[in-house]
């Protein structure tokens, strides 16, 4: 799934506060989901498994969210396997 970043659009105070909130939602999931998180330059990737009832029901975009605690202002994208496996990268400019 491809995220459009917010950065410099017209909304990106609703979409920064909408992600902001959701982030608050899903930041108890950040001490026990299992995902990797590597900076690179001008993005950082991650990638893990999802296995429980609860995180399965986490979508891309929470994935997303959670690996770049709460902002995507530049976007990213993810993916979730079928067996719950998931990677992405999020940009950072």
């Amino acid at each position: 799934m491809y995220i459009k970043g917010y950065a410099y659009t017209d909304e990106w105070e609703n979409t920064a506060k909408e992600r902001s909130d959701r982030f608050k939602e899903l930041k108890h999931h950040v001490g026990t989901l299992n995902m990797t998180r590597t900076p690179a330059y001008n993005h950082g990737n991650f990638c893990g498994k999802l296995v429980t009832d609860e995180e399965k029901k986490l979508s891309e975009l929470d994935l997303a969210i959670i690996a770049d605690r709460g902002n995507l202002c530049f976007g990213g994208n993810c993916t979730i396997d079928s067996d719950g496996t998931f990677r992405g990268e999020y940009y950072t400019d």
